[in-house]
């Protein structure tokens, strides 16, 4: 299902539609109430009609969102035209040249074809010669620290009684759909099945349909198995709120087949944020037994190499695709690829494109008035904190201080 969003908009200037809607990017978009629904009766349909009536989703884009992608859809058309004359450019310092070769790389296609092939057969070598769960284990943990896909991952959150320390926390989630209402519909099911085997026949093309088949349902039954578990939409977004730290003693007690003790021992000993979803990594650490170990090996094949077999194996990524599309909301047309090499290069250089296209792309940015509205915002908040009637004064305090802070860091 396609969506549009659209920020609520109280104030707004009369402007003038074209007679078909159209998925141009206006320089500015303005938003007319509308005259067919009263506020009180339909206040949705009373600010937003107008605007959605005159507006045409691309096809290659699966949502949008008026507050937001107006404006990073201009910025992706400024940075589109920058590296598609990325040749010419004279002046570039070896950090752009870096960001250069990176996009060069990312159109030439036939190269990447064969990057692809290389590193599926590297991959799926290595995982071919793990003969047991505790070098399955090890493994995960091995890429995890190089970087690569790992059926264990990780990050940092701010410790919720210090905010100037980070906790590490760890996940483990066997579900390559969404969540667990997906496991539930038949078609969905049929076709991700279809999928999976498809797959699978790439890796083993000797093995026979039924082969195939069995292959595919033990995978789809054990990534059920850990659905039935697993924390739902809202008890996972809550969570994250919730105060939930550790020993890192605690954690690998729990947790002793996961082989994390070399990897939590290079990190600081004040604590672990380890369990926003305890419920995955406890589903792991009760699978990493003997006779599981192969359908282990095929989900972490399924679930990285199936992500990346774009050039080297098109028919298989157009079924893909069209999957996504047709069950999980996808774009029904794939962006062309100078557009793809652009946002693959503005993802693996985000900060530092940025900073050199800052003086292209606004040129005669307005700094002082930017710091102007930010100080008046500033003081609207403190006045807001000043006045509040329910924070503690010592929270009051805290927030003041942070304030200030922000301020000198302006």
């Amino acid at each position: 299902m396609k969506l549009i969003n659209l920020a609520a908009v109280l104030l707004a200037a009369p402007c003038v539609f074209a007679a078909e809607p159209t998925s141009q990017i206006p320089a500015k978009r303005e938003f007319p109430l509308s005259e067919k629904f009263k506020p009180c009766e339909d206040f949705h349909k009373y600010v937003c009609s107008e605007a959605e009536a005159g507006f045409k989703l691309r096809d290659d884009r699966s949502k949008h969102t008026f507050s937001f992608n107006d404006s990073s859809e201009r910025i992706l058309e400024a940075k589109k035209s920058f590296f598609a004359g990325i040749d010419k450019e004279k002046k570039l310092n070896a950090r752009s040249l870096q960001i250069k070769a990176f996009y060069l790389a990312c159109m030439n296609e036939p190269a990447g074809a064969k990057s692809e092939t290389a590193e599926m057969k590297r991959i799926v070598s290595e995982v071919s010669k793990i003969s047991s769960v505790g070098e399955f284990a090890d493994y995960q943990v091995k890429v995890m620290q190089s970087g690569d896909a790992s059926m264990v991952s990780f990050g940092a959150g701010p410790n919720q009684d210090n905010p100037n320390i980070s906790d590490i926390y760890l996940m483990v989630n066997f579900m390559n759909l969404p969540e667990f209402t997906y496991y539930e519909n038949p078609e969905l099911m049929k076709d991700y099945k279809a999928l999976i085997t498809d797959f699978f026949k790439l890796l083993d093309p000797k093995l026979s349909a039924q082969q195939l088949s069995d292959r595919a349902d033990r995978m789809i039954a054990f990534e059920k198995e850990n659905v039935k578990d697993f924390p739902h939409p809202d008890v996972e977004r809550q969570r994250w709120s919730e105060k939930r730290q550790e020993k890192q003693s605690e954690f690998l007690a729990k947790y002793p087949r996961l082989a994390l003790k070399n990897f939590l021992d290079g990190l600081p000993k004040k604590s672990l944020r380890s369990n926003p979803l305890p419920e995955g990594l406890a589903f792991y650490n009760s699978k990493l037994e003997p006779k599981n170990l192969e359908v282990l090996k095929d989900f972490y094949l399924y679930a990285t190499v199936g992500g990346f077999l774009d050039d080297s194996q098109p028919e298989f990524f157009k079924k893909r695709f069209e999957f996504n599309a047709k069950h999980l909301g996808g774009a029904v047309l794939r962006p062309v690829r100078q557009e793809r090499c652009t946002r693959s290069s503005m993802n693996a250089f985000l900060r530092e494109l940025d900073q050199m296209l800052m003086k292209k792309l606004f040129p005669d940015f307005p700094e002082e008035k930017f710091r102007n509205v930010a100080a008046k915002i500033r003081a609207s908040i403190i006045t807001g904190l000043k006045n509040n009637t329910w924070l503690g004064p010592e929270t009051k305090a805290k927030a003041a201080l942070l304030h200030d802070k922000g301020e000198a860091r302006t």
